[in-house]
């Protein structure tokens, strides 16, 4: 069976990216539904391949706050003061559309103390909050005492490709801020090729990385269209006939074709070839709604362990095989038990990819 589902995808190229976030936000499950018998009828390519993340948030996002030291030497902040949230995604200030932090700073520059009203997304409700901004003496500058970022980059995984709406599916879970937790709100992203160059072993108390470099003018490219509890979704931007040339294509199973026992990852640890190695699926849960922790799953390839020490970041993606089928996708390490993990059902993917363009 191993051999025969993998005839083809042994010649794959494959891509990866370094991912800067791994957090998780499980109060925002925003998968959507389609017709299960659909689903379950579709076949797909099979991903593995590692890729290159690069998003950017709507807005700048507000990481931190810190003070700032006025000319009677008293230390606070106007965005505390204000009620400036961890979390906040700032869209404008006096109306001016902010797209990066540079354009936040050119903007203080020229203020001369007056209070600006700041556009804000606060967990999907839009509001406004007029902040008094003030003069650092250090630096003869007004500040509104924020840090602030956006966007996030990093390595991941394919999980498939749907060749019917030409999307993909990749990581099995969303990109949160490493500071705030909170999952990105998505402006625009893109994937692109990459290459894995190095790897830092996974140990008891401390998660091991996938480290590589981005390809820009590599075959894989594509955008992102979603960031969800579920995973990355958008379209890849290459030709049906290069895709048939190094994948086969392969069913999706049902959540109760699941089985514990047997099965396999398909990933890639070094350069850009994927490979497939043993893994064992100790736990099934019972699911009613998307969630990334779906399954228990176990490493127990030594060719993975002598190299990563378990699963590593980076990894978050790796479609999960079994009975020739395609079944789920890698998204959690055990911090203290690196060659256990979890996966979510591809059947949580599928849905979120199914209503793109």
């Amino acid at each position: 069976m191993r051999k025969k589902f993998f005839t083809k995808l042994c010649c794959v190229n494959l891509i990866t990216i370094f991912l800067l976030s791994f957090n998780m936000d499980n109060s925002i499950s925003s998968c959507i539904v389609a017709d299960a018998k659909e689903v379950s009828a579709k076949k797909v390519y099979v991903g593995g391949d590692a890729i290159g993340i690069k998003i950017n948030t709507k807005g700048i996002l507000v990481v931190g706050m810190t003070n700032v030291e006025t000319e009677d030497g008293l230390k606070m902040s106007p965005a505390i003061k204000t009620g400036i949230q961890i979390g906040d995604n700032i869209l404008k200030a006096d109306n001016n559309t902010i797209n990066c932090t540079e354009d936040i700073l050119e903007l203080m520059k020229k203020n001369d103390g007056t209070s600006v009203k700041l556009d804000i997304e606060r967990r999907d409700k839009k509001i406004i909050k007029y902040i008094q901004p003030i003069r650092c003496n250090k630096e003869n500058t007004y500040k509104l005492g924020i840090l602030v970022r956006e966007g996030s980059s990093g390595i991941g995984t394919v999980t498939y490709y749907d060749d019917e709406n030409h999307t993909y599916g990749a990581l099995g879970h969303g990109i949160s801020d490493f500071d705030t937790g909170y999952l990105i709100k998505l402006k625009d992203g893109y994937i692109s090729s990459s290459e894995i160059t190095n790897i830092k072993k996974s140990t008891e108390g401390e998660p091991g990385e996938l480290r590589g470099t981005i390809n820009y003018q590599g075959q894989l490219k594509g955008n992102i269209k979603k960031n969800t509890l579920c995973g990355i979704f958008g379209n890849y931007h290459f030709k049906k006939d290069t895709i048939e040339k190094v994948k086969e294509k392969v069913e999706i199973a049902d959540i109760d074709e699941i089985k514990i026992g047997k099965a396999y990852i398909y990933t890639t640890i070094q350069g850009d070839e994927p490979k497939l190695y043993d893994i064992n699926i100790d736990k099934i849960m019972n699911q009613q709604t998307p969630n990334t922790k779906s399954m228990q799953i176990r490493i127990t390839d030594d060719r993975l362990l002598n190299k990563t020490g378990g699963i590593v970041q980076g990894m978050s993606g790796s479609p999960i095989i079994q009975d020739n089928k395609l079944i789920g996708a890698v998204t959690h390490v055990l911090v203290n038990k690196p060659q256990c993990g979890y996966g979510i059902y591809i059947k949580w993917m599928l849905n979120e990819s199914y209503d793109l363009k």
